[in-house]
């Protein structure tokens, strides 16, 4: 008995979409997803922006003292000087070197004066560190705004500092050079003094034993001897300069200093 010729193979008709070639021409299967393409932030993930290096004119250091260590930072203006005590704060804590650039925070603050202004940043930095664990290797102050009811009173980088860093709060600063901090010294109820507002933000990665040295943990931002010069603005609650400094003593004229003793 012959044999029934065999059919010939039907060919599969291949569907294009989720199943077929992408744009790129490649088949079978869906494109790669965005986090492993270069240059696309992973889901959920937000990517983190640059902040560049600090100009010419800014630095910190660490000056002995009884118990605990003192911060000396500077800069040409108000904002870089806030951005360096905060990365000194950091830097004594881990090798800022081994940190990695691979998320940021945010920080905002505020304050009746200066010095509390100053104090309250601080605090909320080594907050997040204490709640995160996350080491900032950069800072950057987007904004530091002192009345920010009346007209041209936001300071940003790049800007000279405001005249009105010269209202008088009647009374603000009697309580900042008693030793500042909301207290008595602070506006009374009903008394709209001034407000001073910071905003920042820092970039680095969080703290991981083997990959970053250990360092001397801060415990604590404090009041003690707190100075914040700010040379030729005359602003409430800045001192004048001593007559002698450290290793960075007044190299140039119109620059802001500031020093800060946290408890290790």
């Amino acid at each position: 008995m012959e044999a029934l010729p065999q059919r010939a193979p039907r060919r599969r008709r291949r569907r294009r979409g989720a199943e077929g070639s992408d744009s790129s021409g490649q088949e079978g299967g869906s494109a790669a997803p965005a986090a492993e393409q270069p240059g696309v932030a992973g889901l959920g993930e937000t990517a983190v922006r640059p902040i560049p290096p600090a100009p010419a004119g800014c630095g910190f250091e660490y000056l002995d003292h009884t118990a605990d260590i003192q911060l000396h930072s500077w800069g040409p203006s108000l904002p870089r000087a806030f951005e360096q005590v905060t990365v000194a704060m950091f830097a004594y804590m881990t090798e800022l070197a081994t940190v990695e650039v691979v998320g940021e925070r945010s920080f905002t603050a505020e304050g009746h004066d200066l010095r509390s202004l100053l104090y309250n940043f601080m605090d909320e930095c080594l907050y997040v560190f204490c709640t995160e664990l996350f080491v900032c290797k950069q800072v950057e102050v987007e904004m530091l705004e002192l009345c920010p009811q009346g007209p041209d009173a936001e300071q940003g980088l790049g800007r000279p500092p405001r005249a009105r860093q010269k209202c008088d709060s009647g009374g603000g600063s009697a309580g900042a050079a008693a030793g500042g901090g909301r207290g008595p010294g602070a506006a009374a109820a009903g008394d709209a003094g001034p407000v001073w507002r910071i905003r920042a933000r820092g970039v680095g990665e969080k703290f991981e034993l083997g990959r970053h040295p250990q360092g001397t943990e801060v415990k604590a931002i404090t009041y003690s001897n707190m100075q914040i010069f700010d040379k030729g603005q005359g602003a409430e609650g800045v001192c004048e300069p001593p007559g002698e400094g450290g290793a960075a003593a007044a190299a140039a004229q119109d620059r802001a200093e500031i020093f800060v003793i946290v408890d290790i």
